[in-house]
Order: structure tokens, then C-alpha cells, then sequence
């Protein structure tokens, strides 16, 4: 399966990197994603590629501890009303289960498992995807933002009884000291950590029970209309999937979890196919882009095509069909002849 993340977790990352000397286009070019899917209002980029760029700005900026430092500004927020039905649930461990529900409305890759272990919770992490890099700086990051979550609900005093990374120690006792306050082995079989039932099961006080109904009933709309609109979907994976190269239907199905004959039975369903949606996006980014005076050459792997001739041709041949479009729409406007 194909895993998608939200183009704006790139955001957080790309700040932090840069106040360490790491520059943007440094980043978006060792991951191979063109600008625009970096900035794209509501876009989507590869799971992987959000690793990757983490693990090479840890790299680039010769900090240890930077995935502790990111995970320790990130901002919730970006979360919106998955956060908002979070803080109104009836206690942590209800909120944690909760956001768990929702996580793939961000990134498909990522799962979250709350398991009770005697007197512990035990809040397991599991990564679905890998690039060319191994996600160390990347866990420690999820791992600290769960903890610097946890604090906003239960005070910023509080601290999990331990936390287990399977990668081994790459920053600095002290580092995991500041950010955890607890022990933290590494080498384990699983990245996680370890909370009080006590802590979890406390009540959020500022929680709403009304608030938490609204934000439960808004997500599960976005989530059924995003599988009603299958048309909707494959649009917002089009870009992406194009500048990776793996812009066809198979690789479409893939990350919608459908086999390509049903994507396009679908897709006519809703009255279009597939090539139309293709053809359509790469005219918008053509559009789009147009502004910037771009060559063939240039527009070529974002609309993922293999060298500035195909360009030249997608381009003849959709002025051709639009025109064919044009004229058959005008004649079924004509009037019949009267005899």
C-alpha cells in the first residue's frame, strides 16, 4: 500500500531545520519532491519522504538530539479538530484512542496501539513505511511529541515511567533527560512508551462532552466523504504520485487499497475516468506554473513525464481534444433544420 502524510508536517520540520543552517531546497531536493507539493494548500507528499527529510536535516544539521527538539516544538495545532475532540474527552486514555481513530486523516503510515500492562499503559508506535533512511530521528520525534501532548492536557510536571526506542541512543543522556524525564533504554522491540493507568485515567477537566460529540461527528464526515468521493481522493493524489513517477491507476488503487478495476468502475460511477483526471491535473499544473515561465524540461518530471517532448505532446494533444470538445459541444447546441 501506497502511504500518504499531509504536506504541511513538512512545515515544523523545515523551520526547525533552517534555524540549524539546513536550508529548504536542500531538503525537498535529497527527497525528490518538487516545491510546489511542499507548499500545495491540502496536499499530500509519501509518508517515506517526510521521514527522509527529518533523518537528512538531523544529518545536515550535526544535532544529535534534533529529533527531541522536534518533536519537543511541534505544534499541535496543524493537528486542528482532531486535537480540539482530543482535549474535550473524559480522560487522556480516551483522548489518546480517540486521536488514534483519525491519525490516518494525516498520515496512513503511522499506528498507534494503547495497550494496559498492570498498573501501565503502554503507547506503542509503529512506523508503516521506510525510505533510504532508517526512522530514528523520526520515532524519537512521535515519541516526544505524545509526551509534550500528554503535558498539555495533564500539566507540564508530568512524565511517562519510561520510554523504549528499538534504534540505539543517538543524542546525549542529558538530551533524553530534558525532554522525557524518565529512564529510556534503547535496543528494544518496540518504540513506546510507558505511563501510570493512574496518570491516563485521570479526568481532563477542562473536557466537554458536547464539544467532543461536534468533533466526533465533523471527523466522521470528512472521513465518509472522502470515501464517497472517489473522484475527490484520486485528485489529491495525482500530484504526488506524478512527480514520484508512479502516476497510473495501479498506483492510485494502491493507495486508496483498491484494485484498479474497481478504482475505474468506481471513478465512472462518478462520471469520469481516470485518464480524465490525469490529463486534467497536469493541465492545472500547467496553469498553475505558467507564471513562472518554466521550460518543457522543467515541467517534465512534475507532471510525470520522462523528457520535454512528451510535454510537448501532452500539451498538442489535449489542445486537439479540448477543440474536438469544443465543437461537439457546439453542435449539440445547434438547432435541428426545419424541412
Amino acid at each position: 500500500m501506497l502511504h500518504l502524510a499531509r504536506n504541511n508536517l513538512l512545515t515544523p520540520l523545515i523551520d526547525l531545520a533552517d534555524r540549524h543552517g539546513v536550508k529548504r531546497e536542500h531538503i525537498l531536493r535529497e527527497i525528490g519532491l518538487a516545491p510546489h507539493l511542499a507548499s500545495e494548500r491540502g496536499g499530500y507528499i509519501e509518508s517515506y519522504k517526510l521521514i527522509d527529510a527529518v533523518e537528512f536535516a538531523a544529518g545536515e544539521s550535526g544535532r544529535d538530539d534534533f529529533g527531541l527538539l522536534l518533536g519537543n516544538q511541534r505544534d499541535h495545532l496543524m493537528l486542528g479538530p482532531i486535537r480540539l475532540l482530543m482535549e474535550n474527552c473524559r480522560s487522556v486514555a480516551e483522548a489518546i484512542v480517540e486521536g488514534m481513530r483519525y491519525t490516518h486523516l494525516h498520515n496512513t503510515a503511522l499506528r498507534y496501539t494503547l495497550t494496559p500492562s498492570g498498573a501501565d499503559y503502554v503507547l506503542r508506535l509503529q512506523i508503516d513505511t521506510q525510505g533510504q533512511y532508517v526512522p530514528r530521528h523520526y520515532a524519537e520525534a512521535l515519541i516526544a511529541a505524545c509526551v509534550h501532548f500528554g503535558r498539555s492536557l495533564l500539566g507540564t510536571g508530568w512524565s511517562p515511567r519510561k520510554v523504549l526506542f528499538r534504534h540505539g541512543r543517538l543524542a546525549a543522556p542529558a538530551a533524553y533527560k530534558a525532554t522525557f524525564a524518565c529512564p529510556v533504554a534503547f535496543g528494544e522491540t518496540i518504540d513506546a512508551l510507558c505511563a501510570s493507568r493512574k496518570d491516563f485515567d485521570r479526568p481532563i477537566q477542562r473536557s466537554d462532552t458536547r464539544a467532543k460529540a461536534i468533533f466526533q461527528r465533523f471527523l466522521h464526515e470528512l472521513e465518509m466523504e472522502q470515501r464517497r468521493s472517489v473522484t475527490a481522493m484520486v485528485r489529491s493524489l495525482l500530484r504526488p504520485l506524478l512527480s514520484s513517477g508512479k502516476g497510473t491507476i495501479k498506483h492510485a488503487a494502491d493507495a486508496l487499497a483498491l484494485k484498479p478495476r474497481t478504482l475505474q468502475r468506481r471513478l465512472e460511477d462518478e462520471g469520469t475516468t481516470f485518464q480524465e483526471l490525469l490529463t486534467q491535473t497536469r493541465l492545472d499544473i500547467l496553469r498553475d506554473y505558467e507564471p513562472a515561465n518554466m521550460t518543457l524540461t522543467e515541467f517534465a518530471p512534475m507532471l510525470g513525464l520522462s523528457e520535454a517532448s512528451a510535454v510537448s505532446r501532452f500539451i498538442k494533444n489535449a489542445q486537439t481534444s479540448g477543440r474536438k470538445q469544443r465543437r461537439r459541444r457546439a453542435t449539440a447546441k445547434r438547432p435541428a433544420r426545419r424541412n
